[in-house]
């Protein structure tokens, strides 16, 4: 069964729900990445964006509404109250601030903390990591799977050679360039 784009786009947040119910995480993704695609953030929606997002631990939502606040912070701190925002709200405002800062200073990205929920998750479900999840989640299933790999990777035997093999190797590929010359 497939839901159209028409319904998905309606009933966002009512599908969120009932994946998140009834344990469909692709679901629930495709929906919360839908309501973040179709959802025009405002100052008028944004705190209950997030604390639905919070609720839902819709990482992708919460991260729209924050890049929201911070883009728009002279308007937000004019006319939003934040005595009912989240409780890290301030830290993950502060965070992204602080992402987009060493984002335009480093050009590497292996630093996993100043990655978006976008990029957490292509990481993530490369990994064959589960991809549904706060920031923190993700990044510590990166972590983990990155450190069994680092893991794996060390307790492989390395090949065991002869000098003779080696050299006869390296006698062979020298043949084979001088060839194709």
């Amino acid at each position: 069964m497939t839901i159209s784009n028409d319904n998905m786009k309606l009933h966002a947040k009512e599908i969120i729900n009932a994946a998140d119910m009834f344990g469909v995480p692709s679901l629930k993704l495709e929906a919360e990445a839908r309501l973040v695609e179709d959802t025009v953030i405002t100052i008028e929606n944004v705190m209950d964006l997030l604390v639905y997002a919070e609720c839902k631990n819709c990482a992708l939502l919460k991260e729209a509404a924050v890049d929201f606040i911070v883009d728009n912070k002279a308007e937000v701190i004019e006319k939003l109250s934040f005595a009912n925002a989240p409780g890290a709200l301030i830290t993950e405002v502060l965070a992204t601030i602080w992402r987009r800062e060493l984002n335009e200073h480093i050009i590497d990205s292996s630093n996993l903390a100043s990655l978006r929920i976008s990029e957490l998750r292509t990481k993530a479900h490369g990994k064959g990591v589960d991809v549904d999840g706060s920031r923190e989640t993700l990044i510590a299933a990166l972590k983990s799977a990155y450190e069994a790999e680092l893991e794996a990777a060390r307790a492989m035997p390395l090949p065991e050679y002869d000098d003779d093999d080696l050299l006869d190797d390296v006698d062979e590929e020298s043949d084979e360039e001088l060839e194709e010359e």
